[in-house]
């Protein structure tokens, strides 16, 4: 859908920083797979800068739900840019982050 154009596809900075942690450390990828893959998320979403707002929102919604700086960071910007729908696979998340927004998951989209 996003690469059709059919909808248009946002994400947080912090969010591609924890992406390129995870595939070097943990998954094990080499730099330049590490690099296509970033490069290609960069190609089909609009990358955003959390700002000040964003920030003080994250720690009161981290102080209140039990949930990781960087999905914290990505709720609270999330929040930030309604109308949205909050797009992920990861169901602890999604019933966190409902609380404050519409969410999805991928398979919601195909058509």
């Amino acid at each position: 859908m996003i690469e059709a154009g059919k909808i248009k596809g946002l994400t947080c900075l912090t969010t591609l920083l924890e992406l390129r942690y995870l595939l070097r450390r943990k998954k094990e990828y080499n730099e330049e797979q590490v690099e296509t893959y970033i490069s290609q998320i960069m190609s089909i979403l609009e990358v955003i800068v959390p700002d000040e707002i964003s920030l003080l929102r994250a720690n009161r919604l981290q102080s209140e739900n039990l949930l990781d700086p960087f999905d914290t960071i990505l709720l609270s910007f999330s929040i930030g840019v309604r109308p949205a729908t909050f797009i992920s696979r990861d169901t602890d998340f999604l019933k966190i982050a409902k609380r404050f927004i519409e969410v999805a998951i991928p398979e919601d989209f195909s058509f």
